[in-house]
Formats: C-alpha cells, sequence, structure tokens
C-alpha cells in the first residue's frame, strides 16, 4: 500500500476542490486533490457556462426583501470579472438580451439592469441599454415578431470544463498531488475520534493510504455520503439536489454572438439561450431529485425546455435538438423554501467533530470565494498563518489580461505558420487557443503533418491534442476527452459517437504513456 503524506487531502476535484487546491498550493500547502471520477466530471462540467451576478437572484431579492440574494449578487460580479482578468482565453464577457413586447416590460427589466450594473461597481463589464425593434429582429433573426424591443446587459461566459482542469493543473505544478479515479472507501481515526488518514483505491484496484493535517469534503451533492462515512454518529442531510438539464441545438440562433434571456417561463423560471460551438445552448430546468437521477435528463425536462423555446422561436422541432445533458446542484436544505429556484444558491463550511470540513453548497461563479473561506477555517485548524506566496498564474495565461491577450496574438502567429502545411482553417487555430491559451504551442509541438489534421468538423481536434490529453492532462479514457477535454459530446452527440472508435485508436497508441 502507497502512503501519501500531505498537509491537506482535499476530496473532489471539481470547481470548488480544485480551486481549494490551487489557492492552498498558492499558500506552500503540500496539497493532495483525489476525484472517484475524472477530474470536473460532475456538476461542474455541467453548468450553464456562465459566470453571473444571477439576475434572477437579484429580482428575488427585491421580491422578497432577502438580504441574502443581493448578498450573492454583488459577490459574484465582483468575481466575475475576476475570471475574465485572469483567463481571458476560457472566460469573456457576453451581451445578453432580455426581448419584451411592451413599454412596460421594457422598462421594469431597464430598471433591474441598471441596478445589476450599479451593483457592479468598478467590475460592470459593460452598461446595459435598450433595444428597438430593429435591433431585437436583427440580432435574433428568427425570433417571433410579437417582442419588438428589449434590454442588453452583459456578463461572463466561460469554458467550465477547461476552467476546472486548469485550476487542477496549475495547482499540480505548484506541487499538489492529483489522482482521478480513486475512490475513497474510508478513514482511520485516533484514539480521539479525529481523521488522521484517508484509504482509497485508484483506478487500478491498488489501495492507498493519505495521511494529512486537514481533510476536506468537497465533493458537491456527494457531501453527505461523505459526511456519514466520516462518523459513525447520525447526521442530519445538509444538501438538497436540484437538476439542471440543458439542451443543444444544431441551429445558430445567436449568430451576433449575443446570447439570449427568457425572463419568465409558464412557471416562473428563467432560461438561457446561448452561442455554444456554432450550435445553440438552452437550460436550465430546476427540479428536486434523488443522486441516481442526476445524469438522467428526463423527456418532460426536454419537452418543457422545447416548449419554452418554441415561445420565442416557433422554427424549432425535437429534431433540432444534438445533445442533452443534466448535473446536479448541490444546495444547502432551508427549511423554509419548497421550491428550489428560490434557494439562495449560498454556501456553509461545516466542520464536524472528527475534523472533517466539508464545503457545502456554493455555485462556479463563486468558487474562489469558496476556497478562500475554507481556507480561512483551515487556517485555524493548523494553528499557521496562511498568506500568498506563489504569485502562479493559471496555466495558459500571466497574472496580467492585457500581456495574456498580446502573447495569445504573438502565438496566433505561430499556430498559423505551424499548421499552414495543413491549411489550418481560422476555426482550428481559435480551437487551441480557447482552450490552451498561451499552452496551444505546446500543444502541437514535434507533431507530424497527420498528426495536426483535424478529426471533426463540429470541434476541430486533432492526433497531437490527444496525445497531449493522455500525457499531461490525466486523461484515462475516450470519454474524459470527448466530454471535458474538448466538450464534443456535449455539442453534438452523435459526431462523438461517431469518432468514438478513431479515438479509442488513437489512445491505444499512446497508452503507453498513461
Amino acid at each position: 500500500m502507497n502512503t501519501y503524506q500531505k498537509d491537506i487531502l482535499i476530496i473532489g476535484a471539481g470547481a470548488c476542490g480544485a480551486s481549494l487546491a490551487f489557492e492552498a498550493s498558492k499558500r506552500g500547502l503540500d496539497v493532495g486533490l483525489i476525484d472517484a471520477k475524472d477530474i470536473g466530471s460532475g456538476t461542474s462540467s455541467k453548468s450553464t457556462k456562465l459566470l453571473h451576478g444571477g439576475v434572477r437572484y437579484l429580482e428575488l431579492a427585491f421580491k422578497k426583501f432577502d438580504l441574502s440574494q443581493l448578498k450573492l449578487v454583488e459577490e459574484a460580479l465582483n468575481e466575475r470579472k475576476y475570471w475574465i482578468n485572469k483567463i481571458p482565453f476560457l472566460a469573456k464577457r457576453i451581451d445578453i438580451a432580455i426581448p419584451t413586447t411592451n413599454f412596460i416590460n421594457n422598462n421594469y427589466y431597464k430598471l433591474g439592469m441598471n441596478i445589476y450594473d450599479r451593483l457592479s461597481g468598478k467590475n460592470n463589464l459593460k452598461s446595459s441599454y435598450a433595444l428597438g425593434n430593429a435591433e431585437i429582429q436583427q440580432k435574433f433573426h428568427d425570433i417571433s415578431p410579437k417582442f419588438t424591443g428589449g434590454i442588453i446587459y452583459s456578463d461572463g461566459m466561460f469554458n467550465d470544463c477547461r476552467l476546472n482542469l486548469t485550476l487542477a493543473l496549475t495547482a499540480e505544478k505548484l506541487g499538489a498531488k492529483i489522482k482521478n479515479y480513486c475512490k475513497l472507501i474510508g478513514f482511520e481515526k485516533d484514539n480521539e475520534g479525529k481523521i488522521i488518514a484517508a484509504l482509497t483505491r485508484d483506478i487500478n484496484g491498488c489501495e492507498e493510504k493519505w495521511v494529512a493535517k486537514v481533510f476536506v469534503n468537497a465533493t458537491g451533492i456527494y457531501s453527505d455520503e461523505i459526511r456519514k462515512l466520516s462518523t459513525n454518529q447520525i447526521l442530519n442531510e445538509r444538501i438538497l439536489i436540484s437538476k439542471g438539464t440543458h439542451i443543444v441545438l444544431d441551429k445558430d440562433l445567436c449568430s451576433s454572438g449575443n446570447g439570449l434571456l427568457i425572463p419568465k417561463t409558464k412557471d416562473g423560471r428563467v432560461l438561457f439561450v446561448l452561442p455554444y460551438f456554432g450550435n445553440t445552448l438552452v437550460g436550465t430546468t430546476d427540479q428536486i431529485c434523488e443522486i441516481a437521477e442526476v445524469n438522467n435528463p428526463l423527456k418532460e425536462e426536454k419537452r418543457y425546455l422545447l416548449n419554452s423555446l418554441k415561445e420565442y422561436f416557433s422554427n424549432i422541432e425535437e429534431s433540432n435538438i444534438c445533445s442533452i445533458w443534466s448535473g446536479g446542484r448541490p444546495l444547502i436544505k432551508s427549511n423554509k423554501e419548497k421550491l428550489t429556484r428560490n434557494i439562495v444558491r449560498e454556501h456553509e463550511i461545516e466542520i464536524l467533530n472528527n475534523g472533517l470540513v466539508s464545503i457545502l453548497g456554493g455555485k462556479w461563479t463563486t468558487c474562489r470565494k469558496i476556497a478562500l473561506d475554507a481556507l480561512f477555517e483551515i487556517q485555524k485548524l493548523i494553528g499557521i498563518e496562511l498568506n500568498e506566496i506563489n504569485n502562479q498564474p493559471l496555466l495558459g495565461s500571466t497574472n496580467d489580461f492585457e500581456t495574456t491577450c498580446n502573447g495569445l496574438k504573438k502565438e496566433r502567429i505561430y499556430l498559423q505558420k505551424a499548421l499552414s502545411q495543413n491549411y489550418a482553417s481560422i476555426k482550428q487555430i481559435d480551437h487551441l487557443q480557447s482552450n490552451y491559451g498561451l499552452q496551444a504551442s505546446k500543444v502541437i509541438k514535434n507533431a507530424t503533418k497527420n498528426q495536426l489534421i483535424p478529426l471533426s468538423h463540429e470541434i476541430p481536434f486533432c492526433e497531437a491534442e490527444i496525445r497531449y490529453s493522455i500525457i499531461n492532462e490525466h486523461t484515462k479514457n475516450v470519454e474524459d476527452f470527448l466530454q471535458r477535454r474538448i466538450q464534443l459530446t456535449k455539442v453534438n452527440t452523435i459526431e462523438s459517437e461517431k469518432l468514438k472508435i478513431k479515438v479509442k485508436n488513437i489512445f491505444q497508441k499512446y497508452a503507453k504513456f498513461k
């Protein structure tokens, strides 16, 4: 049995776990980060791809005079700007339209978005503004003529899979030990009942022991399972799971590059319609479910999304759906709210008597803030100051927005030359840069002409990327690659299925590097 000695072991390599691993590593802690499946394979790779304050939370804050909702919006707006500045090839501003049918609605949303802008303060991305009839029809060619105007506001859109992975890989660069497909099977405790070690089983069936000063449960919807595994005491369940289902359409309803917000469905929910790799992403539902149901989109959920969208775009049919997926939000149970859409997406750091630290709740946009809150509690447990001692930028970026952007421009010239023998399209270069940033040149370094040929018309990945992913990104199987390293499965399931055998054969070619 292999034994690892660490300052902190983080169980769960989703957004919160990977963020904590990065922030802890920057402060000199010796970190272990494990996940029973792939890095970010759960909820963190199944988001609506938005970095946002939450316009719905803002509306609820005023309707219910709920300061907790307002605080969450303000916090998220600050973090939104942070991510766009820190890693601009993975996170960008997107302008989102709220279509309206009359003067009253237009003024209502105009007022709301003005408040949204003001809450952003110095971190505002772009001030909201009104759209006339011609402008709304121009931006969304297929939208129903009943929408005669609207409001445009700005939020962030990002690649959740790649940001999750980048956080973990940057932590690894700082010295963290990363293991995916490493399942927690139990804990060891001292005579006082404090956890002193975690027992795991890796992908090859080998059992391992992780000795650490602090153990953190960052498993999202599985938090209660880990909490119960850590103790013989009866614990109240803290997590309520809300399933969010998304569909992807093979039509580009957002050809202008703008997104669209459906502010109120028939049952009072909010839906987003967003550009997504040349297709259109629509989501999300919000329904209480059990863990076993989380990854299984239901027919009625698909129908609900489609019917809600048809109120805006009548020419959409079920045959236009090229992908569908769902994930579970880990909401903190509320004694007051019965509807999940009314539960605040806040977080809590819980410490059990046995020393287990659990991150409960939270959302993608605020995962850094959550990690820092967890570090504050860990600092008290360890009894030392945890000041940032390493200014390591996230992989693919620098610590300065302008420097990163200028670096991407220079790298683009290199990519054009390197790929010229393949008559590379702008699309392939865009793909490489939007996935790997300033690391793109490393991905294709020393690759042959054949290894650079795009393998898909949907997402122009190549054999060189698969090889790079196996060697450098903890990619263990075809699903890891197609689902989360390049997201093809989410973009177009049929295209992904067609390429599975080809990608599998390439995997076998580089199996020795795993």
